[in-house]
């Protein structure tokens, strides 16, 4: 039986590291968790990969964000990626679970996100990632926020029932 695995504070993954997900996992992220990437996760798998709240009760803004950042973190893959009951990032108040900032080119595909209490991905001026097949359900706020250049590079994507699509800025 594998161990749960609980992420509390603020989790870094150094520039130069890979860390592979397994098929099934579910890192469960504690109150007001956040994971720092400058390294290169890869979530790829047939089975959903799943960051979830780690209370008894989940509820949206129970952990803040995942943070991809930097041109180290760029080969980073997040597919069949699931991120449940997140918030947004407190230390520099921007909204989404998934924040792609500093150069981070990733790839974001077959994703979905739900039950955020401030939005889904959020994308920086300086980051192109590719944001593909997702879908988007019961997110408060923009499900994704990218600046009118990568406006491209976000397709194909499923929207739940009144959920706000992407937002592109100016």
């Amino acid at each position: 039986m594998p161990v749960p695995l609980v992420l509390t504070g603020i989790v870094t993954l150094q520039a130069g590291v890979v860390l592979t997900l397994a098929s099934g996992t579910a890192p469960a992220m504690g109150p007001n968790a956040q994971f720092q990437v400058d390294g290169t996760p890869r979530a790829v798998a047939a089975a959903p990969i799943t960051f979830t709240s780690a209370a008894l009760t989940p509820k949206p803004g129970d952990w803040q964000a995942f943070r991809v950042e930097n041109t180290t973190a760029s080969k980073t893959i997040f597919r069949h990626v699931r991120m449940l009951y997140g918030a947004s990032d407190q230390q520099s108040n921007v909204p989404g679970m998934l924040l792609i900032r500093a150069g981070a080119s990733i790839e974001v595909s077959e994703s979905s996100f739900a039950h955020g209490s401030n939005g889904g991905i959020y994308v920086d001026d300086a980051s192109q990632p590719v944001i593909i097949r997702g879908t988007f359900s019961s997110v408060a706020g923009s499900t994704i926020s990218v600046p009118a250049a990568d406006q491209q590079l976000a397709q194909d994507n499923t929207y739940g029932p009144g959920q706000q699509h992407a937002q592109v800025r100016s």
